[in-house]
């Protein structure tokens, strides 16, 4: 049973792939679905003490998986800007540049895993908000993308700070 939240974050992961080849008038219906196991499978990790290291691990690269899909997908049917496609990828590409500079200029560095954290959440939470309003209302709303692009930005500024305080305890 404890394994249920790690085979919703699976189901996410088939759903990115499923995604691209859907039908369009079925891609409301993915996303709701992806959201559905993304909140369900951390309620039912929480509630029930469901919490494994895999789970930690599988359930942010099950939602980078399924938001790739979905701009990936956008942009090759030419519905996404590279603007707002950047836009709303600020977390990801700021976490790479974090990731990166640090491994460059520490040359000794390891990179560990890198918790949730709350602007992560907030940043997850406003993807999910722009895809579902670009598919419901067919158009792209500038705010909500420059809100979830500041998000964005702030969570690679807590992850940049978690894991540079945290490099002398990676190191060992």
């Amino acid at each position: 049973m404890n394994q249920i939240p790690n085979i919703l974050s699976v189901s996410r992961i088939v759903l990115a792939f499923c995604f691209p080849f859907a039908d369009s008038t079925l891609h409301l219906s993915i996303v709701l679905v992806a959201l559905g196991t993304e909140a369900l499978d951390g309620f039912l990790a929480r509630k029930f003490n469901w919490v494994t290291t895999l789970g930690e691990r599988l359930d942010p690269i099950a939602d980078k998986i399924f938001f790739a899909s979905v701009l990936i997908t956008w942009k090759m049917t030419h519905m996404i800007s590279w603007k707002f496609m950047f836009a709303l990828s600020t977390r990801e590409i700021g976490l790479l540049l974090v990731i990166g500079f640090l491994f460059l200029f520490r040359r000794n560095s390891r990179l560990a895993f890198v918790p949730s954290m709350f602007f992560g959440k907030i940043t997850t939470a406003l993807q999910y908000m722009n895809i579902i309003f670009a598919l419901w209302k067919r158009e792209f709303v500038q705010p909500l993308i420059v809100l979830t692009a500041a998000a964005g930005l702030f969570a690679t500024l807590q992850y940049y700070a978690y894991l540079s305080n945290n490099q002398s305890s990676l190191n060992k």
